[in-house]
């Protein structure tokens, strides 16, 4: 790996000219229709904005997933233990709640319902937590 993310546009389907270097390993990373993209590094978190680089986080719990609400206004990474929610404005990340309900495990993935109303987090242990975005409060589920 050599630590860099590359753009291509679905239109053309060719690697482009945009090159972000992080200097950390990239882990993962989520866009969203408006253009950002954010990038979780082990312990940092990038924004993104028309493939340059707008901002970042140091964050000392490394990052293993991350999600980008409908609405563009929220960002979700899942960490070790807990997911660290930050508020997006204007490119920039302020950190806002760690949840930690019922996490067992690395949170490896995490998704937002189309509405925003839900944050589903899954984690290294195979479980799926489910949060009211609103409340940051545990949601009872059936799934199996």
């Amino acid at each position: 790996m050599d630590d860099t993310v590359r753009f291509t546009p679905i239109e053309t389907k060719v690697v482009g000219d945009d090159v972000v270097k992080s200097d950390t390993q990239p882990r993962t990373l989520a866009t969203h229709d408006n253009g950002t993209t954010v990038l979780a590094a082990i312990d940092k978190v990038h924004v993104m904005v028309g493939g340059k680089v707008v901002s970042t986080v140091v964050d000392a719990n490394q990052a293993y997933s991350v999600a980008i609400s409908p609405s563009g206004t929220e960002v979700a990474v899942g960490q070790t233990d807990a997911i660290q929610l930050y508020a997006l404005a204007d490119g920039q990340l302020t950190a806002t709640a760690r949840l930690t309900g019922n996490i067992r495990g690395q949170i490896t993935a995490l998704a937002y319902s189309p509405d925003g109303k839900y944050l589903a987090a899954g984690d290294a242990m195979r479980q799926v937590v489910l949060f009211d975005t609103a409340t940051q409060q545990v949601r009872p589920h059936h799934a199996r």
